[in-house]
């Protein structure tokens, strides 16, 4: 019930406030107006020789007899390995993210991940875990190819940092290789990605897609709202893990941002739902 209120609560919450920039002072996107679940893959970058440091944190819920970790793989190794099986996860994720301009069209940067988990099993009680995740490194570049629309092309890295045992890492390498595009008018921007996580050994490989779109109100704020899907195959099942993440923007400076964010899970493989908080620093 209190997953459900939140769904609809945050989806009315965006809507209206879509609605309100139409009665607004005219403002547009920009480059600085960026989404936050996708924000290393999409058609967008840091100015040049710009820093932008950003952290984060979400809390996450998923008490349907969970088929998905934190990480996004199946508890179902878990399960077999343990004897029992997960009836419930709740837990956060803290993310460091980091990001450089080079010139006008490229970016690089990194995604350091902290996460806490608690795990409720059937039978054997509850295991509480908390450890750094898999480290992200990304590069990415632009190009502009009509007078509003920009293509984007790049490479994340994940770096198996996370144990394995606490469900926190894949303990393999993972490319992803991906391409993105942004079409901007005015106050509104819409955009989307495609890309393909491989992975190292015995590891799923993982197609991964989103469409997202943001609206500037003022000077001050932009709402936001990404529909990201990952879609593999393991132990003989696929798994179709899609989430929707509506946001706010909030400029109290021209260098300082703060970013509320919500998660509504769209299918029975994501999770429940989840709300978090980012903090921008732009240098």
């Amino acid at each position: 019930m209190k997953g459900a209120a939140f769904r609809y609560g945050a989806l009315v919450v965006f809507i209206a406030g879509v609605a309100a920039p139409a009665i607004a002072a005219d403002v547009a996107v920009t480059e600085a107006d960026r989404v936050s679940l996708n924000f290393t893959r999409e058609a967008a970058t840091v100015g040049h020789k710009q820093v932008r440091l950003e952290v984060r944190a979400m809390s996450i819920e998923d008490d349907a007899n969970p088929e998905l970790n934190l990480i996004g793989f199946a508890t179902e190794g878990v399960n077999r390995r343990k004897g029992d099986k997960i009836t419930r996860i709740r837990g956060g994720i803290f993310d460091l993210l980091g990001s450089v301009g080079l010139g006008d069209n490229a970016e690089l940067g990194f995604d350091v991940p902290f996460l806490i988990q608690k795990t409720e099993f059937d039978t054997l009680g509850n295991e509480n875990d908390e450890d750094i995740g898999d480290v992200s490194l990304y590069g990415k570049f632009k190009r502009k190819v009509a007078e509003r629309c920009v293509l984007a092309a790049g490479l994340e890295i994940k770096m198996p940092t996370g144990i394995e045992r606490k469900q926190f890492g894949t303990g393999e390498l993972g490319l992803n290789p991906f391409a993105s595009t942004r079409y901007t008018r005015g106050r509104f921007s819409l955009g989307g990605h495609v890309g393909w996580y491989i992975y190292s050994g015995s590891v799923p490989d993982v197609f991964n897609y989103s469409v997202e779109a943001i609206a500037r109100g003022s000077e001050r704020y932009a709402l936001r709202v990404e529909f990201s899907g990952r879609r593999f195959k393991d132990f003989g099942e696929t798994f179709d893990d899609i989430v929707i993440q509506p946001g706010l923007d909030f400029r109290l400076t021209d260098s300082f941002v703060i970013r509320p964010n919500g998660l509504i899970g769209a299918t029975p493989e994501a999770v429940d739902w989840g709300v978090g908080l980012g903090l921008v620093l732009l240098l």
